[in-house]
């Protein structure tokens, strides 16, 4: 029976998550490696005003090296303030986007990958998510953190199917270790828009499904609610909690009590609390995981920063192919169409908007949706920063030299006898 290891961990002490971190490798026969380590945690973006909670704290991941004694530890991703922690632990700060890929097969599925070459080529490696909320998949936890190791282009192309690639991932160059950071977990929100949440866990295991299904009670998601897990879980997977053993200081029965205090985000974007001008036509077969999950995390972050919908441009925000659009009731409304698969009938709309692509960026939204409804100007707030880190990535691509993701833009590859995923929206 495979295990995860559940510790009680009620403040961000670096010595005291070191020492649950060695009592759970000691438990579950992983001992901390003394060579080469590499963290990854998650860092989707951060911003002191609209993603403020968005990584993993660094007192974890100082945790983390901490039991790893002896070790030259490095840390994917430079922000977030590891800067200050790389310095004071002697680690490396690695930047994955700019990382060489390697194509990497998934035994047993008849996919590939493309991985980063630090992330392989490590002795040792531990993902350190911070559990919370996620409008792309029930929760985002374990096996959402290791959709992040791909190309920041090949993520995006395969976000609209990002349970089917999470499935694949499980089996190609797994961690080592996983530390969920639930210590402080984030709720009301997505990965980018959560607020934290007190959960004093530390959720530990070596298998990501099994992690992710104690993720799944420690967070209130019914197992009802778990199908990307049990596509991942496909293999030699566990299917549900009760075939996972819970070592350490609670037990399932703990962890369901604790998911009590979360309260989850509707991920739907129709479902929104939006001003009467506004409204969200989807068609059913727009795939959550798609432009309809990062318009709903764009509205939670406007939402949290502070920024009104109240006063918005009427306008109408159509996903996927959907019928007749009823007209405006006055002369400056806009109709946006968030993605290449998005159509409708309509008529007296005087601003027509597309985000082009299959699947545009929870960043494009943010750049574009607030400035056609005239509520706000993210391009003068966030563009540049943007900007700036595309041009690095591309920089890094042209050059091709060590640190470059070669052939980062393709496609993971599908099992063999099958396809492409059908199109959902």
């Amino acid at each position: 029976m495979t295990s995860v290891y559940v510790a009680s961990c009620e403040r961000y002490d670096p010595d005291v998550i070191a020492g649950h971190v060695r009592a759970a490798s000691a438990a579950l026969g992983v001992p901390p490696s003394a060579g080469d380590v590499l963290l990854q945690p998650s860092l989707p973006w951060t911003h002191p005003r609209y993603a403020p909670d968005a990584h993993t704290a660094p007192a974890v991941l100082e945790g983390v090296a901490r039991a790893c004694e002896g070790a030259a530890v490095s840390i994917g991703f430079g922000r977030a303030g590891y800067d200050g922690l790389a310095r004071r632990i002697d680690a490396r700060l690695l930047a994955f986007d700019e990382d060489h890929h390697r194509d990497t097969p998934s035994p047993g599925t008849g996919a590939s990958f493309p991985l980063p070459a630090t992330w392989l080529d490590a002795s040792f490696r531990v993902a350190v998510p911070r559990l919370s909320g996620s409008t792309y998949l029930p929760f985002a936890g374990a096996l959402r953190l290791a959709y992040n190791l791909l190309p920041a282009d090949v993520q995006l192309a395969e976000q609209h199917r990002m349970s089917d690639v999470i499935a694949g991932l499980t089996e190609a160059a797994p961690p080592s270790l996983i530390v969920v950071d639930a210590i402080s977990a984030l709720h009301r929100g997505g990965e980018l828009s959560g607020e934290p949440v007190d959960l004093g866990l530390l959720i530990i295991g070596t298998d990501p499904v099994a992690v992710d299904l104690a993720c799944a009670a420690a967070f209130g998601v019914p197992e009802s609610e778990l199908e990307f897990l049990r596509v991942a879980g496909q293999s030699v997977h566990p299917g549900r909690l009760s075939d996972v053993e819970i070592l350490g200081d609670l037990s399932a029965a703990d962890l369901a009590e604790r998911g009590r205090r979360v309260q989850r985000i509707d991920p739907r974007p129709e479902a929104a609390d939006l001003p009467t001008q506004l409204k969200v036509f989807r068609s059913p077969r727009a795939s959550q995981s798609g432009v309809a999950g990062s318009l709903r995390e764009a509205l939670a972050v406007l939402a949290r920063a502070g920024i009104s919908l109240g006063k918005a441009r009427e306008s109408v925000l159509v996903i996927g192919p959907v019928e007749e659009v009823p007209p405006p009731g006055s002369d400056t409304a806009a109709i946006i169409f968030m993605d290449d698969t998005s159509r409708a009938t309509y008529k007296g709309y005087t601003r027509i908007v597309r985000l082009t692509g299959r699947t545009p960026s929870v960043w494009r939204v943010l750049m574009d949706v607030p400035f056609v409804l005239n509520i706000a100007n993210l391009r003068a707030d966030l563009g540049f920063g943007f900007a700036l880190a595309g041009l690095r990535g591309r920089i890094a691509r042209v050059l091709g030299g060590p640190g470059s993701p070669r052939g980062a833009s393709r496609r993971p590859s599908t099992p063999k006898g099958g396809g492409p995923a059908p199109e959902q929206g």
